[in-house]
């Protein structure tokens, strides 16, 4: 994917990771640890959302993300998820728990769809992925209720239309 402007909350070029909702062991997974970092997989079912059955048997964890106690605050540099925050009931617990984890100017790249010309979000039945949420414009101040600062980068390639949250912890 190409972004439309550079992302100014880069993440350190080492460090720890956690992404939640891993599509395959090597599309981060691999390509992170060859370049030098720590990377941990979380998922909330091993055998696969039930509504989007896939095997995840290959995930280091299995764990709610509005749920993350495992793992101690501040241990994370960057944190990686794409289309998993819609799946979450209570995904401002989510949005803390991903903040908690994250070290002192730690980044979250967060991919969350959502509608800019739809004023509010709604919660809906889940549909055939399990999404629970239709998001609207106010996403983007409720993430920013719980990082330092958020930058909506534009994704587009081959038809693909998107939003990519790069957001940062307050530093020390």
């Amino acid at each position: 994917m190409t972004a439309a402007a550079p992302l100014l909350l880069a993440p350190p070029r080492r460090g720890k990771v956690l992404e939640a909702g891993p599509l395959n062991r090597w599309v981060y997974g691999r390509f992170l640890t060859e370049a030098g970092w720590r990377y941990t997989s979380l998922d909330r079912w091993r055998r696969g959302n039930p509504r989007d059955p896939r095997e995840v048997g290959f995930v280091d964890h299995e764990a709610d993300l509005a749920d993350l106690r495992r793992f101690k605050a501040r241990s994370f540099h960057l944190f990686i998820t794409q289309h998993v925050i819609e799946e979450i009931v209570d995904y401002e617990a989510a949005l803390a728990e991903i903040a908690r984890v994250l070290r002192a100017g730690g980044v979250a790249l967060l991919e969350i769809p959502y509608d800019p010309d739809a004023p509010s979000s709604e919660p809906c039945d889940p549909d055939r992925f399990g999404n629970v949420w239709h998001f609207g414009a106010d996403l983007v101040a409720r993430v920013r209720e719980h990082f330092a600062s958020v930058e909506v980068v534009p994704l587009a390639q081959d038809g693909y239309g998107g939003r990519l949250l790069s957001c940062r912890t307050a530093p020390r």
